[in-house]
């Protein structure tokens, strides 16, 4: 990551992600009557001393500005509309837009000493700071569906430790709902209606629901754009789970049951993607969340920035992706988004869901090419304005690979042939 334009290699991850008690918070968010404490239990001593050097450590910490902004807009759906009993929460709505408009005026970064509160006895691990970051944190956060994550930074002899705010979607849920069940091939009982409602209202708060949980028309749709998943290309549908990549409880009515809100994955990358341990980005790479430990990453198979070829990637599912890159991604990948250039179609894909990461590859006249190409795509010139660009292949055949046709995406005309055909490619299933 750069901040202040210094580039910061990620040396940990914090192991536990640190839940916001209510005990934390200020006034207004509070759950209980306390008057709310400043000191913050993360950890035993003994991980915490291991993860911010030594006891009686002062350790130097900082949050962006952009994961705070990101962090309210998240957050936006339970400040407008309270799963939980929050002391002042008629004033939520009120205190959202102000609380947004303090964020706005604050720098790029914000730095906090966060300091270690040795003198309380016995193995529980806190810290503490008066630092104006680190009350930032116990204004806008609310307690139970907010926690953070904290990577240390920099170098071993000047660390610095990232804080990140994020939203608790899950606890969100069950907090308005009760736990969610999934019920795969079954009619779900109805609850009785209290409110009379018109029959559309009805069968739309009932699509609604059953997408919460893979189902109905929300899973129908999204089968007929990601018929398999994308990474491992297993396509029996009662092995695959209609994934949301904006979450249920940060989308309103009409998102909730957008089919391009979501992907069609395995059990194991559903759980990862869901849970901020993997993102996409809009030109279709894997991206892996540091607070999984390299063995268990060798362990699923799965190498950062990985190519997907056959991920479903149009213009919808890059705004969604941008949010789950902000708010739920647990790393620091800077996603910039861009237009797709060529909608995706899955009706003609093939073979292999993941190719490893490319060196540089020359074309025919033995010259560098200007595009930056990555394993599974050749460089081809368009034949009628010159330019050059990088296609991937879709199919393959008794082991001989050819490029599939396609149009240049700056004028649009149809390639004939590829100027040079490399590529790599191992099956993950």
């Amino acid at each position: 990551m750069k901040v202040n334009g210094e580039e910061l290699q990620t040396l940990e991850v914090f192991p536990n992600m640190m839940t916001v008690p209510d005990c934390v918070v200020l006034g207004p968010n509070k759950l209980g009557r306390g008057h709310g404490e400043a000191k913050f239990y993360i950890a035993s001593k003994e991980d915490m001393y291991a993860f911010y050097g030594h006891e009686a450590f002062e350790a130097e910490c900082f949050m962006l500005k952009t994961d705070l902004i990101a962090y309210m807009k998240a957050i936006k759906n339970e400040y407008m509309n309270p799963s939980q009993d929050y002391a002042k929460k008629e004033l939520l709505p009120k205190l959202w837009a102000e609380r947004m408009n303090m964020i706005l005026q604050l720098e790029d970064v914000i730095f906090f000493t966060a300091y270690d509160q040795n003198q309380i006895a016995g193995p529980r691990g806190y810290i503490n700071s008066s630092d104006k970051g680190y009350r930032i944190i116990r204004e806008i956060a609310l307690p139970l569906v907010s926690y953070i994550y904290v990577e240390k930074v920099g170098s071993e002899s000047h660390p610095l430790y990232y804080w990140k705010l994020f939203v608790d979607f899950d606890a969100i849920w069950e907090k308005q709902n009760g736990p969610l069940v999934f019920n795969y091939g079954k009619q779900k009982e109805n609850a009785v209606e209290v409110v009379k409602e018109s029959k559309k209202d009805k069968e739309k708060k009932q699509e609604i629901s059953r997408a919460r949980e893979g189902q109905g028309k929300y899973r129908e749709q999204l089968l007929e754009q990601c018929r398999f998943c994308p990474i491992t290309m297993i396509a029996d549908e009662r092995l695959l789970i209609a994934s949301h990549i904006k979450p249920w409880a940060a989308s309103d009515d009409n998102e909730k049951i957008d089919p391009y809100n979501g992907y069609m994955l395995s059990p194991l990358y559903d759980k990862l993607f869901d849970r901020g341990f993997i993102t996409f980005t809009e030109n279709r790479h894997v991206i892996l969340s540091e607070f999984i430990s390299p063995f268990t990453w060798r362990q699923i198979g799965l190498k950062n920035d990985s190519f997907i070829k056959a991920l479903p990637m149009d213009d919808k599912r890059i705004e969604y992706l941008q949010f789950h890159h902000e708010s739920v991604f647990k790393g620091s990948y800077d996603f910039k988004p861009v237009k797709a250039a060529v909608n995706y179609a899955m009706a003609g894909s093939y073979g292999v869901g993941m190719v490893a990461e490319s060196s540089a590859k020359y074309n025919s006249s033995g010259k560098k090419p200007n595009v930056q190409l990555r394993l599974g795509e050749t460089i081809v010139t368009c034949e009628k304005c010159g330019k050059e660009y990088a296609q991937f292949t879709e199919r393959q055949k008794e082991g001989h690979r050819f490029p599939e046709d396609d149009k240049c995406p700056y004028c649009g005309n149809k390639r004939l042939e590829s100027l040079e055909f490399e590529f790599s490619n191992r099956r993950l299933d």
